[in-house]
């Protein structure tokens, strides 16, 4: 499969809470995604079993809570959402090795959880001292410019409540649960600014529930909430006026260990292979190599091997030798010419000293067109 170049980008005009959080950490990456460029990477299917709940969620509230089969009903919406996600990842190149989505790693676990969750709302519904505002319905900010969708807006006594739900679970550590937290305030607020605009009136509270029955309760400040379009407002005009001048990628891009790891777009990133050279085993984020091909040899069965050379850090090269690639994995790989630029994403390097690398589910190789 070949690496494309990246397309020209246009300017920012709509944000929603992922693209707020993606355009403060990577211009670049943001602005690739508002224009929808093709995939470098394949998905994660912890993010795809996040979406699935959420649809499922979504759908949660026609559930006939008078019935006496609520659990037979969700189930019913789980597996339309399923077959729906399969047929999807059916149709894209990249994907299809994940199947089948019930072999993914918690797939039952959030099953079970989400159909509770389901039983819950449909329960909840009609109870006289909470009204359903909205759910899942899209808001779009003329004065902030924010769209995005919360999952679940009541009115209660005392004023609005936004309800979004999350699909993972906190861990134990102090520091790493609010560094989790703290991304899903950032969202909370941002429907807060859009909530207040439509409706004239501020939340009075947030709560992000999980699966697990953990409820994270989120302050809205209506002091945050402005600060917070402020800096949208300030990030979208330095973006906008970037692009009008024709800066380049490189430009735009801003690397962090944390961000590059998940990038949909680093196959395709210089920034990404500038401050990546060279894998480290057993430290290397990414277990990625950049080189020109040498051979492709084929073995018996279904599988192939490349040697690929690498400069190193100091100037010099080195040769790596890949092993174990199937034909299924990675299509006609004897098609590589000798000399052929290509980017091996999310390998397993095994060691620096034997310079050996074997892929894994999620690896990918792309051939760099010329002048990329």
């Amino acid at each position: 499969m070949k690496l494309q170049s990246l397309p020209k980008l246009r300017p920012i005009t709509k944000l929603s809470p992922t693209m707020f959080a993606t355009l403060q950490q990577c211009p670049l990456q943001a602005g690739l995604r508002q224009v929808k460029a093709q995939r470098t990477t394949r998905s994660s299917t912890a993010a795809l079993l996040g979406t699935i709940v959420h649809r499922v969620l979504e759908k949660a509230g026609s559930i006939n809570k008078d019935s006496a089969d609520l659990r037979t009903q969700a189930e019913a919406i789980w597996d339309k959402a399923v077959e729906q996600m399969e047929e999807d990842l059916q149709t894209s190149p990249l994907d299809k090795y994940l199947l089948p989505i019930r072999k993914w790693r918690k797939f039952f676990v959030l099953q079970q959880r989400t159909l509770r969750r389901c039983e819950e709302i449909a329960s909840s519904q009609g109870i006289s001292e909470t009204q359903v505002i909205a759910s899942e319905r899209r808001f779009d900010s003329v004065r902030s410019g924010f769209t995005g969708k919360p999952d679940l807006i009541l009115r209660r006594a005392n004023g609005l409540v936004i309800i979004d739900y999350k699909s993972g679970e906190l861990p134990d550590d102090p520091q790493i649960r609010e560094e989790k937290i703290e991304p899903w305030q950032q969202q909370i607020l941002i429907y807060a600014s859009m909530i207040e605009e439509e409706f004239g009136e501020w939340p009075v509270d947030g709560k992000i529930r999980l699966l697990n029955k953990e409820v994270i309760p989120i302050v809205i400040d209506p002091r945050e909430v402005k600060d917070i379009r402020q800096t949208a407002q300030e990030l979208r005009e330095e973006y906008n006026t970037k692009i009008k001048a024709g800066v380049t990628h490189s430009e735009l891009a801003q690397y962090s260990v944390d961000n590059c790891r998940f990038c949909e777009f680093k196959g395709a990133c210089n920034t990404f292979w500038k401050e990546n050279p060279q894998p480290i085993p057993e430290t290397d984020e990414y277990g990625c190599l950049s080189g020109q091909v040498l051979k492709v040899t084929t073995g018996k069965g279904r599988n192939s091997s490349m040697a690929i050379i690498c400069e190193k850090s100091d100037g010099s090269s080195q040769e790596w030798q890949i092993s174990n690639l199937s034909t299924e994995q990675f299509g006609n790989l004897e098609e590589l010419k000798q000399g052929t630029l290509v980017r091996l994403l999310n390998f397993k390097i095994e060691s620096d000293e034997s310079y050996r690398a074997k892929p894994t589910q999620t690896s990918v190789i792309w051939e760099v067109p010329v002048g990329l």
